[in-house]
């Protein structure tokens, strides 16, 4: 870089052609263009200027006009200029003419060779016009001039280039300093020189000194104001007033005053003072002694003035060259650190520089994207877009636009760039990765999407409870537009249906947490309320204050109506409404923790609505619903507000009474209970009568815990049915002693088939008209391995409510076939055995007759060897299951015993509709028959309808005489009971049936034996 302007050079050069006559001849021999011509302009004032482009010419150009100088430039075509220079030397015409060599930059080799080959002085680009100048100057030969002065003014030019070119490679004044000093005293020739900076006492201090008066310069007190006689000097003056003061006598000027006897002591002659300035302030003063009076002639002083000038230009430099470092160094960092991309790409497109975050960005080293160009790192579907880009940067316009890069791995991402042409020429991107503000700028399109299309309602409030915005959803559910609700308050829109309380929980979660979610009911714009799930959610400024507050809600009003719906089929009956088995038991486990944590009794009644299942057989279901509904209604109408009645199925109804001061009250509240029970109800057009059984236990006094109250309850209502109907019964302690043995007996039943404990006995079914038994009746016995012989009675209607009956009947289903079989065998081929079936075994899958019919078929028995009875109460409540068994029976050949008839309702559709075969009368029919008695008249009416139907008729519990001659006068077909014989085993009665057959062959015309002892002492006579 130039160190001089181009208005100085000309003022120097203007400065050099005045203050010298020599008429010189330069040669410039080779060079380019650009440097030959800027040497011409450089010395076009000092001589005659001579060039050579080298060759044959060259010595002849030189014998002709004797150069006194040649400049001879290094890089020359085809040839070394430094092997020119060793060749010129040895040539006699020229070896006298100096020779300075122009190198194109400074290389201590090069320097060596060129003084070497025999240069007088070393010039490098770039070219300094000052030093060119001077060093010309220094080694021309004076042709007109040769005294003293013209000698020192060739030295003084010598220093004034050796400072220029100094000024080219030093970099601060602490380098520059010293350097001038020391050439103004050994190229100008002058005793010492020094450079002063003043201190903060305005002292001029010695920055740099050189030559032999350093002591007087350490001894003397040189000033920069004008307060004292010391700052009055040269020094002082030069530096305030920023001009050149020259005192060429010490010994007579009043400058020198104060130092002018020791000056004299040191032979100081002339003293030249000259300002340095810096940023055009005075800085310092450039001080040379002389040991000549009228050392400093004009010319002199404007050199050395030019030294100063140039010294205060490199200061400048020095301050600008220190500040582009800085800033370089600034960019630098901030170019390394910068958190976006930063690439600098010349002309031809290619990176220059990129920066750290700009390789991690594309996943290259620095070392590898300075090898790539901006085409390289644009996805290739982008790529026609790069030369158009970098048109609009080199027109000066700055562009900012978004790309897809292509990362190393080849995968790429959105980015957006910022570039801008360069002063240099280069350009300047910024890359900032794309892919998060893409995510947010999808997500938050998305989120507009999804509150403008959501189906729930939002609200956004401010800090102030300030609505901002609502979606459309919140207009559709609540009937306010945006309109009507933006700008007010939350508590504008409160519903008046809530009580403080909710809205102050809400309040104290918003401050605690930000946060609340809940249920609640609002109210609709036109006034009808709806139900609402609502959250809301709050964001926060950074000193904690509220932002915003979300609300999110939705209409759930269908679905707590449905809840409510299910809740209540879940809970309550829903043919009475009141309370379920399941909310039953929540309301007596309640009542339990709250009797135990006030100590006041409570009691349980479970109750059962005597004769309603005959209600619901004759009258059909739907009358039989009146008459629960009813029976709910009347049972609330019983008891207080807070007690509980609650409906089990069926017709099964439960009652909490709770608190109880007066235990008594329980005793009219059953009372009354019967009393409403009993009375009449309208069915329509119907009347029925029912009554109540109820089970009455007290809490704590009868058990503490749900299921003993309810087992305690249960108890005391059968009881209350054993012992007649239409009453209550209070729990007893014998009754759970009862419950207990029947739980033993129900386990005890359980492994009494697996045990062989069961056995089969036989009751003979004997025809009337000739006394022959080619019928019997089987019936299970249980033999318990410690009590013995248990009743039927007991154990039956266990099997029946645990389900085992159907295990049961099966095993006697089998035995007694396959004693059927046997006994055709031997006694009568028409023989059958009866078994009696329980309603139960019809239930759930029914009876596997399959099974059965594969049984008979391997006995080889014959279908009509069984028959199968059933009860009336079967056939009333016949379900199409039970209809299709029965059918299959008689298709199959088994024929159908009804028993226990005359006692129920012995609907005669039955008959027909079943194809019954057999009547079986009831015993308490039979029990009551007399001469003249309705019993009597109900038997004969049975007997004569049953045989107009094609039904024979069996007489159950015959135990007397009269009985069976009152039977046998009135037509029936078979007599079956203790008169006879009782129930006894297959052995037993095959020696009976033996008997009998043998007695009625023999003597056929006597009456048949009473029973089986009369039989056997008949038989011995």
């Amino acid at each position: 870089m130039h160190l001089l302007s181009f208005p100085l050079y000309r003022h120097l050069m203007g400065h050099l052609s005045t203050t010298s006559s020599i008429s010189s001849r330069l040669l410039i021999i080779g060079g380019d263009d650009s440097t030959t011509s800027l040497l011409v302009s450089i010395l076009e004032n000092m001589g005659e200027i001579l060039y050579s482009a080298g060759g044959q010419e060259l010595l002849s150009l030189i014998r002709d006009k004797n150069p006194d100088i040649m400049l001879l430039n290094a890089g020359m075509r085809g040839t070394s200029g430094i092997d020119l220079c060793a060749s010129l030397r040895k040539d006699e015409a020229c070896s006298h003419i100096p020779i300075i060599l122009v190198l194109d930059g400074s290389d201590t080799d090069s320097e060596t060779r060129s003084l070497q080959a025999g240069a007088v002085d070393i010039i490098t680009k770039p070219l300094n016009p000052l030093v060119v100048q001077a060093r010309v100057k220094a080694h021309l030969c004076p042709k007109s001039r040769n005294d003293t002065c013209e000698r020192r003014m060739i030295n003084i030019y010598r220093a004034l280039s050796a400072v220029n070119e100094a000024m080219l490679r030093l970099e601060s004044s602490a380098e520059l300093f010293p350097l001038v000093c020391k050439i103004a005293v050994e190229y100008g020739g002058m005793q010492h020189a020094w450079v002063g900076v003043p201190d903060l006492d305005d002292r001029f201090i010695p920055v740099a000194s050189y030559g032999k008066l350093d002591e007087f310069v350490d001894k003397v007190t040189v000033l920069s104001k004008s307060g004292s006689q010391e700052g009055r000097g040269p020094a002082g003056i030069a530096f305030r007033e920023s001009r050149s003061v020259i005192v060429n006598d010490v010994s007579s000027n009043e400058l020198t005053l104060p130092w002018r006897e020791k000056a004299g002591e040191y032979g100081i002659k002339a003293i030249s003072t000259h300002p340095i300035l810096r940023t055009g302030n005075p800085y310092a003063v450039l001080v040379v002694y002389s040991d000549q009076t009228d050392a400093f002639g004009q010319e002199i002083v404007q050199l050395l003035e030019e030294m100063a000038f140039s010294i205060s230009f490199a200061l400048d430099n020095f301050d600008r060259e220190t500040m582009r470092r800085k800033s370089e160094e600034q960019f630098h960092m901030l170019f390394e650190s910068a958190v976006d991309g930063i690439f600098i790409v010349d002309s031809t497109g290619r990176h220059t520089d990129v920066n750290v975050r700009g390789a991690q960005l594309l996943s290259y080293s620095k070392e590898e994207i300075l090898n790539l160009e901006t085409a390289d790192i644009v996805s290739e579907i982008e790529r026609v877009r790069v030369p158009r880009i970098y048109s609009i940067l080199r027109a000066g316009i700055s562009v900012q636009s978004e790309f897809h890069f292509l990362r190393k791995d080849g995968s790429t991402f959105p980015g957006e760039i910022s570039a801008q042409l360069l002063p240099d020429g280069r350009i300047m991107s910024i890359m900032r990765d794309a892919t998060k503000r893409k995510k947010v700028e999808e997500e938050l399109k998305l989120a507009a999407m999804v509150y403008r299309i959501s189906s729930e309602g939002m609200m956004i409030f401010d800090g102030d409870s300030k609505i901002i915005a609502v979606n459309p959803a919140y207009s559709k559910i609540t009937g306010y537009t945006a309109e009507e609700v933006v700008g007010k308050r939350a508590a504008d829109l409160r519903p008046d249906i809530h009580d403080e309380e909710l809205h102050q929980a809400i309040s104290d979660s918003l401050n605690a947490t930000g946060y609340w979610q809940g249920e609640m009911w609002n109210r609709h714009k036109n006034g009808e309320l709806f139900a609402i799930s609502l959250s809301i959610n709050t964001t926060f400024n950074a000193d904690g204050t509220v932002h915003r507050r979300v609300v999110l809600f939705s209409d759930i009003t269908s679905r707590k109506q449905s809840e409510e719906m299910l809740w209540q089929q879940a809970n309550f009956d829903s043919l009475t409404g009141l309370p379920n088995r399941s909310l039953f038991r929540d309301h007596l486990n309640q009542e339990i923790r709250k009797a135990k944590r006030t100590g006041i009794p409570m009691a349980l009644m479970f109750l059962d609505l005597d004769g309603f299942k005959d209600v619901n057989d004759t009258l059909g279901h739907d009358m039989g619903d009146i008459l629960l509904k009813e029976a709910a209604y009347r049972l609330q109408g019983c008891v207080r507000e807070v007690d509980t009645v609650a409906r089990l199925g069926g017709d099964e109804f439960t009652v909490i009474l709770s608190e109880l001061q007066d235990p008594g009250n329980v005793d009219r509240v059953a009372r009354h209970i019967l009393q409403r029970m009993s009375a009449p109800f309208k069915l329509g057009d119907e009347i029925a009568h029912v009554s109540a059984s109820i089970g009455i236990t007290l809490y704590p006094q009868d058990g503490t815990e749900i299921e003993d109250l309810l087992k305690n309850a249960d108890q005391a209502m059968y009881a209350a049915k054993h012992e007649g109907r239409n009453r209550y019964h209070y729990f007893t302690a014998s009754m759970q002693e009862a419950a207990q043995v029947r739980m033993r007996l129900v386990n005890d039943l359980r492994v009494a088939l697996e045990g062989n404990q069961f056995e089969v006995v036989y009751q003979p079914i004997v025809e009337l008209s000739s006394g022959i038994i080619h019928k019997a009746e089987a019936l299970i016995r249980w033999r318990h391995p410690t009590r013995g012989m248990i009743n039927p009675l007991e154990f039956i209607p266990l099997a029946e409510d645990t389900g085992m009956i159907v295990s049961f009947g099966n095993w006697v289903f089998h035995e007694a076939a396959r004693q059927a079989a046997q006994w055709r065998e031997r006694h009568h081929p028409g023989f059958q055995i009866s078994v009696n079936i329980s309603p139960v075994q019809f239930r759930n899958e029914g009876i596997d007759s399959s099974t059965w019919f594969e049984h008979l078929n391997r006995l080889g028995l014959p279908a009509q060897g069984i028959v199968v009875e059933i009860t009336e109460g079967l056939l009333l409540e016949a379900t199409e299951k039970v209809t299709e068994q029965l059918l299959r029976f008689r298709d199959a050949g088994i024929e159908v015993a009804l028993d226990d008839f005359g006692v129920g309702y012995s609907s005669l559709s039955y008959l027909k509709k079943f194809d019954i075969d057999y009547l079986k009368i009831d015993p308490s029919v039979i029990h009551g028959l007399a001469q003249e008695s309705d019993d009597l008249a109900l038997c004969e009416a049975i007997i004569v309808m049953a045989h107009k139907l094609g039904i024979k008729v069996i007489a159950e519990g015959v135990n007397t005489v009269e009985q069976l001659d009152l039977l046998v006068k009135a037509g029936c077909d078979y007599g079956q009971g203790y008169h006879f014989s009782h129930p006894i085993p297959a052995s037993e009665l095959d020696h009976f049936i033996h008997a009998s057959t043998c007695l009625c062959n023999a003597i056929h015309t006597e009456p048949i034996p009473s029973n089986v002892e009369a039989t056997k002492t008949y038989m011995s006579s």
